[in-house]
């Protein structure tokens, strides 16, 4: 795994590389029209450019919705890992 750029986690299909995991479960980050495609861009951008631009600048509605992705995929990553952990303490 490539550590956190989220562009080298994706597979061919784009999708997360973690998506394998959430088999059938809702997806948080979404790539299917233009829209989710500039949002998880925005996203991307914003996890560097937050940190080291002073000028940086991002739109509050675009902010609560990368803000409630994120947060599901939170969620998403937490019900899988305990899956995974129940699952490990059975075998």
């Amino acid at each position: 795994m490539p550590g956190h750029r989220l562009p080298e986690c994706r597979t061919g299909r784009g999708q997360l590389f973690l998506y394998r995991y959430f088999k059938g479960r809702h997806q948080a980050l979404p790539q299917q029209s233009e829209e989710e495609i500039r949002m998880f861009t925005l996203l991307k951008k914003a996890y560097i450019d937050s940190r080291y631009k002073i000028d940086y600048e991002i739109k509050k509605e675009e902010l609560e919705y990368l803000s409630g992705r994120v947060k599901q995929l939170r969620d998403l990553t937490k019900e899988v890992c305990k899956e995974k952990i129940r699952q490990m303490k059975q075998a």
